[in-house]
């Protein structure tokens, strides 16, 4: 723009059309040399005198200058200076990374961007590209926009080194064996292929492959950052145990055993081998017997087989126990046989049978010998134990008044049962009893008795009193003198009579002229030598009177005092 202050100046000149720029910059302003110069206004100018002075407003701004050449000529020009302002360019947050990863830087506020240093990116003039370094960097973007204006921001990225994963030593194991790892170097662990692991999230976690396997350890620091690292977990060829071939053999006879497939042997049962830790000691069993072999081979690795030894035995029924008068039918158990032999005969229905009655008719061992085609023998026994229960009967025979009085005691085993069962229809189950038998008549009792086992026993007994009477029994005994003088020697007068006659019998005492002295009947037949008023009696002839039933009997006696 120009302005022509006085028409007589001979000069012109024009600052040129306005002019852009981004703030912050500057532009020179461009006017003829060899005139003086004023700059309106004095804003951000470099010298507002001089002829090409540099500008740098902050906003839109319009300069004057007006120009004076040597005529003292004044020429007034104008130029608009327009400010645009920066882009505003940023990026995303500072970051941390852990060497060996990348992220993503993020620019925003601008067209176009170039990003410094060019290390280990993507792109270095995209907004979005992927950095990856390995040490710290700063990254700076400048941002450039529509305008031509230019920005930049900057961004660190930190770089974290790797933790240092160790998945522990590579090892072999043998077949169907555990190990457990142990890796270190993190905080949080993670186990890539968990086949076969008692836990994937653990350091040291129970391996137990199946075949040989290479496991991977991810290690997670504090930070967060990774790393891995692997174990390889050998698996041995399986161990092959060779116990031999089973075998029949006879009983009581060895064996010679022979195992192989390994360095080592172990075998069991130990106590029916004569050598635990040979491969081919002598066996001896004593029935069927499996016997098996533990070997370990040269890695170390067991494996176990097993041999059968089949020894020919037999077996027959378990001892038992019955009554006499029963049987049982024998029964063989065990290998076959073709040969059979029964001892003692006594008691056995066919003592070449495998299954011949049995009928003892006491306690007996009966042995059985067997043999086998291949000529092997064996025998066993059988204790029958046949019970004698014996009924046992103790009798006293009493005469009576009213006839004989047979005492009956059982006299068995407490613990039998029993029984009494008399001929007169009557029975009891006391173990001791009284049975009054009338004179001239009989009587048969009948003792029964049965023992825990069932078996019973029978006793009897007979008494036959035909043709005896009460007069075939009475018998009477009395003294002829005695002395109550109580020294202890003969001081009663007692009548003896047979069994219990004194139930039955009365006592009379009578003085020389007849008067009674003493009566008394049943149980007391005895005098002491005083009369029913308890005074003692003089010495001389006295008189007695037994009676008993319909018979009596009178005499004399002395006393002696």
């Amino acid at each position: 723009m120009t302005f022509q202050a006085k028409s007589q100046c001979l000069f012109t000149y024009d600052l040129g059309p306005d002019v852009y720029l981004c703030s912050g910059d500057s532009i020179q302003l461009i006017t003829p040399v060899g005139h003086t110069y004023s700059w309106t206004p004095n804003y951000n100018i470099s010298s507002n005198s001089a002829s090409s002075p540099y500008v740098k407003p902050d906003v839109d701004t319009t300069y004057y200058v007006s120009v004076t050449d040597a005529n003292n000529c004044s020429v007034l020009d104008s130029i608009n200076v327009f400010v645009n302002p920066l882009p505003i360019v940023s990026v995303s947050e500072d970051d941390t990374i852990c060497a060996g990863t990348a992220t993503q830087l993020i620019a925003s506020g601008a067209l176009s961007y170039t990003w410094t240093p060019n290390y280990n990116l993507t792109n270095n003039t995209i907004p979005y590209p992927i950095a990856s370094p390995l040490i710290d960097t700063n990254y700076i973007v400048n941002g450039l926009d529509a305008n031509g204006c230019r920005n930049q921001d900057t961004i660190r990225i930190k770089v974290l080194p790797l933790p240092v994963a160790d998945a522990g030593q590579d090892t072999s194991i043998c077949p169907g064996s555990s190990v457990q790892l142990n890796a270190s170097g993190g905080h949080i662990y993670q186990w890539l292929n968990p086949v076969s692991l008692s836990n994937f999230l653990i350091p040291d976690p129970i391996s137990s492959p199946l075949d040989s396997s290479k496991y991977i350890v991810q290690v997670t620091d504090l930070n967060g950052c990774q790393s891995i690292d692997s174990v390889f977990i050998n698996v041995y060829l399986p161990a092959k145990a060779d116990a031999g071939f089973s075998v029949s053999s006879c009983a009581d006879t060895p064996i010679q055993l022979n195992a192989s497939g390994g360095i080592n042997y172990s075998w069991s049962p130990s106590d029916y081998v004569n050598h635990q830790n040979v491969f081919n000691p002598m066996a001896f069993p004593d029935d069927d017997m499996n016997f098996i072999v533990q070997v370990e081979d040269s890695n170390g690795c067991f494996d176990v087989d097993t041999m059968r030894i089949t020894v020919f035995k037999i077996s027959i029924n378990n001892d038992t126990l019955f009554c006499e008068g029963d049987s049982i039918m024998g029964f063989v158990d065990g290998d076959p046989a073709t040969v059979f032999l029964w001892s003692p005969s006594n008691g056995i229905s066919d003592t070449s049978s495998f299954e011949p009655w049995i009928k003892p008719s006491e306690t007996t061992t009966y042995t059985l010998n067997a043999t086998n085609a291949q000529g092997c023998s064996y025998q066993d026994d059988i204790t029958i134990t046949i019970p004698q229960p014996e009924a046992i009967i103790d009798t006293n025979f009493i005469i009576g008044c009213e006839g004989a009085i047979l005492e009956l005691n059982n006299n068995s085993n407490s613990d039998f049962l029993f029984n009494w069962n008399f001929d007169d229809g009557s029975s009891s189950n006391l173990n001791n009893l009284e049975k009054i038998i009338d004179y001239n008549s009989n009587l048969t009792a009948q003792l029964s008795v049965q023992d825990d086992n069932g078996c019973t026993d029978t006793s009897f007994l007979t008494y036959n009193g035909i043709g005896l009477g009460f007069d075939d029994y009475y018998q009477i005994d009395i003294p002829n003198v005695f002395t109550p003088n109580n020294d202890g020697n003969n001081d009663l007068f007692k009548v003896s009579l047979p069994g219990r006659m004194y139930e039955c019998a009365s006592l009379s005492i009578y003085n020389q002229w007849g008067q009674i002295q003493f009566y008394n009947d049943g149980n007391n037949l005895n005098w002491d030598g005083t009369n029913n008023s308890g005074i003692a009696a003089p010495q001389g002839t006295y008189f007695y009177t037994v009676s008993i039933k319909h018979e009596s009997a009178s005499g004399t006696f002395q006393l002696f005092r």
